[in-house]
């Protein structure tokens, strides 16, 4: 008789027991976003842990003093409230000890699994330090704990049902995001395909970093072997290292052959197209490559300018004068697109220095004029270098899950896992979109009228922005600080070498 009565009685009480444990971790995840938006150290210490490096930023110990108070007053005012409530005291004890010890362990393991306990000096303090991985965690627990404590005193279904109102509103609040992303462009709308840009993208990714061109090239050092390097940028220097490095010059040239066929090959093209698919993991180019045929084939033309060859000098400048003009127009990267301007940096100060040094015949200025004219430049030039990156921000997280936008470049695991699960409530994907489309939007206005010091103030204020973290859209603007280049030295570079441009250009045209 007596068990046909226990059962009924323990009822009421499972019942119960489910419905607070079900409402146990949501409220604890609301309230643990809550409280890591009100400490920027949040942003930094989800840095350490997305890309797997150590993060140490100067705080004062005071806070994690203070945390470290609290949270021990919690364990013990919890722990004190449910033990005095035999029989099932016990069990709620150890239930809350337990999700604490559960959410520090894994934020520590997510972090520095070993650094932690083998030096405690690069773990909770750091030189009297607070370190942020120990106020995450302590965060983190006294979340865990205050809710925990705070349940064990609804004895009410209503007060239960308030609870679950209060976590389903608090859900649908952090879920909400913009219907749609406004003003959405695409990558293919920034650099639209033509006909022969899939000929032409083929030959260029000859080199990308995924092919074996590309993977295994070896840069020839020989001239930066023998002391100090010197390029054109310095003409009185210039030639005294050209003459002192000459075999080496030669040497290394030799050994870029066969990239040396690869750049005639491109430059042979009317366009270079970009099919660069709107994936964060997509393929890119190699630099190296790159970046060493013009650095020799500037010191070859200089050699040849000396010597007083200069058409032979403008020669072997054209190439690389017309693969970096033609890579800008349809470039769909940041990494594309200057790596172009670093290309036609180099040949600018190589081609004055030719001009300046030895005649060259008008047929080859023409065709040195026509080279530097062709391709994208001025106000439409900029433009297109700050929209790609965002294009592709756009493009790529519509559909993505935010566990693997954050772990793309890693193996799938817990941390994937279990940043997918919660995603919705924590990164709008649309409102980040839209913050980021209207900042460029800006930055592109401001960078076309060459209005720099307001460029730098609308740069430093959006990141300022996104580095505070905020309770709604928390991995929004953490991504919007981890996603978005620093666009100020990239436009004042973009200008020089406009300027340098133009001012070639009036001098191959005589102008002046």
């Amino acid at each position: 008789m007596k068990e046909h009565t226990y059962l009924p009685r323990m009822a009421p009480w499972l019942l119960r027991s489910v419905a607070l444990l079900g409402l146990g971790p949501g409220l604890s995840f609301v309230a643990a976003v809550l409280l890591l938006a009100q400490f920027p150290q949040s942003q930094g210490f989800i840095d350490g842990v997305i890309n797997g490096r150590a993060y140490q930023p100067e705080a004062s110990l005071a806070p994690a003093i203070v945390l470290i108070g609290l949270t021990l007053g919690a364990i013990c005012f919890g722990i004190r409230w449910l033990w005095a409530r035999p029989p099932h005291g016990l069990l709620y004890s150890v239930l809350l000890v337990a999700s604490l010890l559960v959410v520090d362990v894994v934020a520590i393991a997510f972090y520095q699994p070993l650094e932690w306990f083998i030096e405690p000096t690069k773990g909770a303090l750091v030189n009297g330090v607070a370190s942020d991985p120990g106020i995450i965690v302590l965060l983190l627990g006294l979340a865990t704990t205050g809710v925990c404590a705070a349940l064990w005193r609804l004895r009410s279904w209503w007060w239960i049902s308030a609870g679950y109102l209060v976590l389903a509103a608090s859900l649908t609040y952090l879920a909400t995001d913009d219907p749609v992303v406004l003003h959405l462009v695409t990558l293919g709308q920034v650099s639209p395909a033509f006909p022969g840009s899939e000929a032409s993208y083929d030959v260029f990714m000859r080199y990308g970093r995924q092919h074996p061109l590309g993977h295994d090239f070896k840069n020839p050092a020989r001239i930066f072997d023998q002391g100090k390097f010197v390029d054109a940028n310095k003409p009185v220097e210039w030639p005294a290292w050209l003459k002192s490095h000459r075999e080496a010059v030669e040497a290394d040239w030799a050994e870029l052959a066969p990239v040396r066929a690869w750049i005639d090959e491109l430059s042979h093209f009317d366009r270079i197209g970009d099919l660069m698919p709107a994936h964060l993991d997509t393929e890119i180019i190699t630099f190296w490559p790159l970046r060493s045929y013009s650095q020799h084939a500037a010191a070859i033309a200089g050699m040849q300018a000396i010597a007083g060859h200069g058409d032979d000098a403008i020669s072997t400048l054209l190439p690389l004068v017309q693969v970096s003009r033609k890579l800008e127009p349809y470039s769909r990267s940041l990494v594309r697109s200057m790596i172009a301007r670093v290309m036609q940096n180099v040949a600018l100060s190589t081609a004055r220095f030719v001009l300046d040094t030895t005649p060259v015949s008008p047929e080859m200025r023409k065709r040195l004029l026509i080279a530097f004219t062709d391709g994208t430049g001025g106000e439409s030039g900029i433009r297109h270098l700050l929209a790609t990156e965002n294009a592709l921000f756009a493009e790529a997280n519509d559909e993505i899950q935010l566990g693997d936008l954050l772990t793309f470049q890693r193996p799938r695991g817990v941390l994937r896992w279990s940043m997918n699960l919660v995603g919705p409530f924590l990164y709008n994907r649309h409102r980040t979109a839209n913050l980021r489309s209207e900042f460029t939007a800006n930055l592109q206005e401001l960078a076309g009228r060459r209005d720099m010091e307001a460029f730098s103030r609308a740069q430093n204020a959006f990141l300022e922005r996104a580095v505070s973290p905020r309770f709604k859209n928390f991995m929004g603007n953490f991504l919007l600080t981890f996603t978005t280049p620093i666009y100020t030295q990239v436009v004042t570079s973009y200008w020089k070498t406009e300027d340098a441009r133009i001012a070639l250009l009036d001098r191959l045209a005589g102008v002046r």
